[in-house]
């Protein structure tokens, strides 16, 4: 069955039970109480050109297998406060050139363990003061350790 509009815009009912809607201008549509929407195979919506989704509440998305966000422009990602948690697994990030992490207070890094290694260099600036407090530090090296102060170095 094929209700069609002099503009193009159809509808048809197919006998194989296909539904196919085509608007060939701008489509509303308006919902004054809840929607639901049941998809009992796939699902792909193409968008052509820009796309907004806006929601006014809290926006959940949830897999039962995995999430993919792919993009060959920009990924940027802004909040209030941002808090990430695997719940079994590690949080890897991986960078083609630097990472740059900042903060206008304090970074924190609590762990069991924490490693830095670096393939040439390992600087560590600080403005004012650069503390270690540890039970034990050992410190090795293949060739020369140098300390440099402007004023005074205690060692005791």
């Amino acid at each position: 069955m094929l209700n069609e509009h002099i503009s193009g815009t159809y509808t048809e009912m197919k006998s194989d039970g296909n539904f196919v809607t085509k608007v060939t201008k701008d489509n509303y549509t308006v919902i004054c109480g809840d929607g639901y929407v049941t998809v009992e195979g796939k699902a792909s919506v193409y968008v052509t050109g820009d796309c907004v989704l806006k929601v006014g509440g809290v926006l959940t998305v949830s897999s039962d297998t995995g999430i993919n966000f792919v993009t060959k422009g920009d990924f940027r990602l802004k909040a209030n406060s941002i808090n990430m948690e695997s719940t079994s697994g590690n949080i890897s990030a991986k960078s083609a050139a630097d990472v740059l992490l900042t903060a206008t207070e304090s970074t924190n890094i609590k762990s069991k363990k924490n490693l830095v290694e670096s393939a040439e260099i390992t600087s560590f600036t600080t403005g004012e003061q650069f503390v270690v407090d540890s039970n034990k530090i050992f410190q090795n090296s293949k060739t020369d350790i140098t300390l440099q102060s402007k004023e005074k170095t205690s060692l005791s």
